[in-house]
């Protein structure tokens, strides 16, 4: 299994580091963040909501503490999403790529 690195410069690969890389960077641990961590969190919590709602047998409060960390769950992963949509459209307008494109492989070329 090959590993990649954060950021495609530096001392060891005899690449100079430029803006381009930066941008790499931050999208790089904004993906990591969004895919890795905070979609699965949010499954897991949603989940958890789910089987409090299920298990509330009748009480009340048990179903609407189910559904407060549901709605906590889904709010959090729309801010993570709106994070990460807003950081790469700042990147796209810095490094000049255009806008519509999602990927960041091309900001160095």
């Amino acid at each position: 299994m090959a590993q990649a690195a954060l950021v495609p410069c530096g001392p060891n690969t005899g690449v100079d580091c430029k803006f381009c890389h930066l941008a790499t960077l931050a999208a790089n641990v904004f993906r990591f963040a969004l895919y890795y961590i905070a979609i699965p969190l949010s499954v897991i919590f949603i989940a958890w909501g789910g089987l409090m709602i299920m298990i509330a047998s009748g009480s009340a409060e048990r179903a609407a503490s189910g559904r407060k960390i549901i709605q906590a769950a889904i709010i959090g992963v729309l801010i993570a999403i709106a994070a990460f949509l807003i950081v790469r459209t700042t990147l796209n307008v810095l490094t000049g790529q255009n806008p519509a494109s999602f990927g960041f492989a091309e900001l160095c070329k």
